[in-house]
């Protein structure tokens, strides 16, 4: 419930069989945004899949009007 509210940006990266390899959130304040959480299956790790995750994170916080995420 929590990870549904408006304020809350969650993610989750799949690989090509739809299973999830990670997965992350940001909550956005009227400041600025927190990344509340971010997860890597430790097969996936050391792959760049947390970096493409904090991107999209990132991108869609800024496209909502996040200009400082901690």
């Amino acid at each position: 419930r929590a990870l549904s509210q408006p304020e809350v940006l969650f993610a989750v990266v799949r690989d090509e069989a739809g299973a999830a390899m990670a997965c992350g959130a940001v909550v956005l304040g009227a400041q600025w945004g927190e990344v509340k959480r971010m997860f890597v299956l430790p097969a996936w790790r050391g792959q760049g899949v947390s970096q493409r995750l904090l991107d999209f994170l990132q991108t869609e916080a800024i496209a909502r009007g996040c200009r400082r995420l901690m």
